[in-house]
Order: structure tokens, then sequence, then C-alpha cells
């Protein structure tokens, strides 16, 4: 396992651990999630090297991992590692990155509310959760109107690789609603990520 802010040249790959609270409480009914699904990321050679390293110390004492996903070359993952990573805190904090609870009546992503907010917030929340931990967004745009948005993978400090997407191409479904317009998002900008990863 190494720092997940490391150039993706060192070999290992980023495998997701998903895991939740081991404390036994009152059952939710069924097809309801009981315990939050939280994400962690880990660079390592194998499945079993990242549950090694997230049993030796880095997930929080009450947890216990529930599934590992390894990562592909192309930052493909499943709707709910990236939900999961998305939802999950930042180190040391107690709230989420992005709350879903502030998408279960949010209608339309794209073409309501702020739909560059809601692409920056996404992007941020990517990087932060170590999903894509090399990944930054910049708007373009003339008299205040963005537009396009360079979508860059940091290589060193001072150098990146970098593709450009209009706005509107910054949703995998411009129809999805609530949650499932996030994750839209997230979709969107990990495909054009790993264009120049």
């Amino acid at each position: 396992m190494t720092d997940p802010n490391k150039p993706a040249d060192d070999g290992l790959r980023p495998h997701v651990v998903l895991y939740q609270p081991t404390t036994d409480g009152p059952r939710a009914p069924w097809g309801e999630e009981s315990r939050p699904t939280r994400a962690l990321v880990v660079r390592a050679n194998s499945v079993a090297e990242a549950l090694e390293a997230a049993n030796r110390g880095l997930l929080p004492a009450d947890h216990r991992a529930v599934a590992v996903e390894e990562g592909s070359p192309g930052l493909i993952f499943t709707k709910e590692a990236i939900s999961a990573a998305l939802s999950s805190p930042r180190p040391g904090e107690d709230y989420p990155l992005i709350d879903p609870e502030d998408y279960e009546d949010y209608g339309l992503v794209y073409g309501g509310g702020d739909f560059m907010h809601d692409v920056q917030q996404v992007a941020d929340a990517l990087r932060d959760s170590g999903l894509v931990p090399r990944l930054s967004i910049s708007p373009v745009g003339t008299d205040g109107y963005d537009q396009y948005v360079m979508v860059e993978m940091h290589v060193t400090d001072n150098t990146y690789r970098a593709t450009g997407r209009e706005l509107k191409h910054l949703t995998e479904d411009r129809s999805a609603e609530g949650w499932d317009g996030i994750i839209a998002i997230a979709r969107a900008l990990l495909s054009a990520a790993s264009e120049v990863a």
C-alpha cells in the first residue's frame, strides 16, 4: 500500500473497500439499508493486499469490510462503489462529502439547479474520497457563463494531462434525477478522466 496521491505509474491499482459499522442495531425493513456503507480507496497489488491493509488500521475500529472492488485501468467502478465514495466523510470528519439526502427531492440535476456547482462538487468528492485522487476540473467560459470544462489528471505538482468537455457532456444521463443525477455526473467525469489517466 502507498500514498493514494502518488502518480498511477507506481504499478499499484486502486481498490475500493466498502465498509459498515459492526454495531448491531434494529434491522431496517426489507429492501432498506440498515447501516450506512462507506468507501475507502487503497492502492494495492491485489484485492487480498487491499483488504489486509484496510484491516490493519485504515478502517475505523467499530467497522468491518463488507466488499472489496478492484478498480480497472479505465476508472470504471460500480454504482455502489461510486455512491459510497461520494457519500463517505473526509478523514476525521463526520459529515459526508456529498449527502445523498440533499438530493432526495432534487428533481433533474442537468437543467435544474446549478449544474456547474454539482459537477464541481462531484469532482471534488471523487478526488477527496481517494477514488480519483489526482482529479480536478477547470471551467472555461465567457461572460461568467461556463460552457466548457477541462477535466485534469495531475501527474506531478506542476504537470497534468487534460481533456475538454462541453458542460452538457458531463453527465451520463441528462434526464437523471436526484442522487442518480449525481452518479451520472460521476460516471461522465470518470470517463473523461480515464482518457488522460
